[in-house]
């Protein structure tokens, strides 16, 4: 007996392609919550997951409009798109607050010295191994 995912792709199941919505709230979720942690150091690699999530979206988009997803996965991906479309611009005003703290304030300096300083002290006075 045949495999039911050879059949599918063959045409003989039943099933309907879904659009692949799981990988882009993972991203999102996942690169919204490193780019508000990142405001500590660097929130980019937060924003690139971000942007990824965005490009997926997008792609399922491109794949209901070829006709390829059926037509009732279209609130679903709408949904999605408009969640990406807000942490991009969630992620935006991550990015321009943390380039206001570092060229007009003296935060990460005082984070610095607050945080990292005393750390590397730390670490220093340590015995070695």
């Amino acid at each position: 007996m045949a495999d039911s995912k050879v059949d599918e792709l063959f045409g003989a199941g039943g099933g309907a392609p879904a659009p692949r919505l799981g990988w882009v709230y993972l991203l999102l979720t996942v690169g919204l919550l490193l780019a508000v942690l990142g405001m500590a150091c660097n929130s980019a690699p937060g924003g690139l997951l971000v942007l990824l999530a965005y490009l997926i979206v997008e792609q399922e988009s491109d794949r209901l409009e070829s006709g390829y997803l059926p037509s009732d996965a279209a609130p679903a991906i709408a949904r999605a798109k408009a969640r990406t479309r807000l942490g991009l611009v969630v992620v935006v005003v991550l990015f321009f607050a943390q380039a206001v703290l570092l060229c007009t304030t003296h935060f990460y300096e005082a984070w610095y010295r607050m945080w990292a300083a005393p750390l590397i002290e730390l670490l220093r006075s340590a015995p070695p191994p």
